[in-house]
């Protein structure tokens, strides 16, 4: 199998106490557990460790899903900065949980 006809495909929780990595949160404060996971999900989706160019995956898997590749370069950048963001700041799909 070539390079090209691999896609990653990476499903995460929004960096929120209480939400993720809680067996840490019995021994670490909920603020360095969120760090933590920042951190972890940052590495992933920039993903520095490996050349792929995410924009491009993400337009084939839109294509695969026969949906309109043309935001796979806005959505990229969206995805590389999501851990950095305020979770205020993140759009919702309505209906989903707020909390």
């Amino acid at each position: 199998m070539r390079a090209a006809d691999r896609v990653l495909v990476v499903m995460a929780k929004a960096p929120r106490a209480g939400r993720v990595k809680t067996r840490l949160s019995n021994e670490y404060p909920a603020t360095v557990v969120v760090e933590l996971y920042r951190c972890l999900l940052q590495d992933t989706l920039t993903r520095d460790w490996f050349d792929v160019d995410l924009a491009s995956d993400l337009a084939r898997l839109a294509e695969a899903l026969g949906r309109d590749p043309s935001a796979a370069p806005r959505t990229a950048a969206y995805l590389r900065s999501w851990p950095e963001r305020d979770r205020s700041q993140a759009p919702r799909a309505s209906g989903s949980d707020p909390a």
